[in-house]
This record gives C-alpha cells, sequence and structure tokens, in this order.
C-alpha cells in the first residue's frame, strides 16, 4: 500500500527482483541484488530467487563469494576485466 518513493531500500530491492522473475524470463540479470541490505533483506531476495533449478539462466554480479556460493552453480572471479578464477563452490 506504499507508492514507490516510500519503500526502504529492501522493499525496494525485492519490488524489483519480483518484477523481473513475474515476466518468466529465459535470461535473469542481477547487479549486486542484495547490497547495502540486512540480513534478513538478503534472505527475502534470496527466498524470492528461489531454487536455482527453478529459476532461469541467471547472471549475477556481486562482490560478495559467500551470496555467489549460495547462489551459483558456477562462478567466475574477474580481475581487471579478465577471468582469474573460478573457484569451486
Amino acid at each position: 500500500d506504499r507508492r514507490p518513493n516510500e519503500c526502504s531500500g529492501g522493499q525496494a530491492q525485492r519490488v524489483a527482483v519480483a518484477r523481473a522473475l513475474a515476466t518468466d524470463p529465459d535470461l535473469l540479470l542481477l547487479d549486486e541484488p542484495s547490497t547495502a541490505l540486512d540480513a534478513g533483506s538478503r534472505r527475502q531476495i534470496h527466498a524470492l530467487l528461489g531454487d536455482r533449478d527453478q529459476r532461469p539462466a541467471t547472471l549475477l554480479v556481486t562482490h560478495d563469494p559467500t551470496e555467489a556460493a549460495d547462489l551459483a552453480d558456477r562462478v567466475l572471479e574477474l580481475t581487471a576485466g579478465q577471468i582469474a578464477g573460478t573457484p569451486p563452490l
């Protein structure tokens, strides 16, 4: 029941993820989807994304290795625009 400019950062992030998923995309692009969110809001974002086997192919950009491990089945680390590694999950 709030206007968009009255939403907290966490609420706005959850709405953005929900809107992206509502269109049933073939590819989901996420750029730092939980940056600057508290742990509870981060969990809600991850829950919205659901099981990795159920969601569309996803390209996630994050600086958080824990988030990458939680959401990905493959991780590429980049340094200066080059692949620097592929750590195990």
